[in-house]
């Protein structure tokens, strides 16, 4: 995945370079762009989230073929739960006074939430491929494999959580400059 700051930085134009120059104006820029990195974050997991839950209807196909309807539980249960974390990570809270106002924000505490973020990222690749694990798993391996991924998305949401609760500790304005 692509460094979202750096992203957003290439996107600036002419007009934004030159409004960089307006008093207050950079400040206002500033926030924007972390809502917007803040935004595509989020909408970034949620998509692999979503190409997670693809993967569960391609093993719900494959149960559905094998005549292993009883064992189609597993993979609803394991669905809904997937749904449910995807919603929390998309809908997630758009953020804080404190991140994104202009105040001035250590780089220390912005590297902390950087590096959350690219915990975040890990644990949602691992749920991502754990449901791809699921096509090709041996029935008798389905509950204890269906378990798993609830156990990462439970993880997931925790780490969802902790940001939260990393952000609103950021909302303290700063007076460091």
């Amino acid at each position: 995945m692509t460094d979202i700051r750096q992203r957003i930085e290439a996107s600036r134009t002419w007009l934004r370079e030159f409004g960089l120059q307006l008093p207050g104006y950079g400040a206002y820029l500033e926030r924007e762009q972390r809502r917007d990195a803040d935004k595509a974050l989020r909408d970034q997991l949620a998509a692999v989230l979503d190409q997670a839950r693809a993967r569960l209807d391609e093993a719900r196909v494959a149960l559905a073929d094998a005549g292993h309807l009883s064992s189609m539980g597993y993979i609803e249960r394991t669905d809904k739960e997937l749904s449910r974390v995807a919603g929390k990570v998309r809908y997630a809270a758009r953020g804080y006074t404190g991140f994104f106002d202009a105040v001035k924000i250590d780089n220390e505490a912005l590297d902390r939430v950087y590096e959350h973020d690219a915990a975040l990222m890990e644990a949602v690749r691992q749920a991502a491929d754990a449901a791809a694990a699921l096509v090709s798993a041996p029935i008798e391996q389905l509950k204890e494999q269906t378990q798993g991924l609830v156990g990462a998305l439970q993880s997931i949401e925790t780490r969802v959580e902790e940001r939260d609760s990393l952000l609103r500790g950021l909302d303290a304005p700063s007076t460091a400059e």
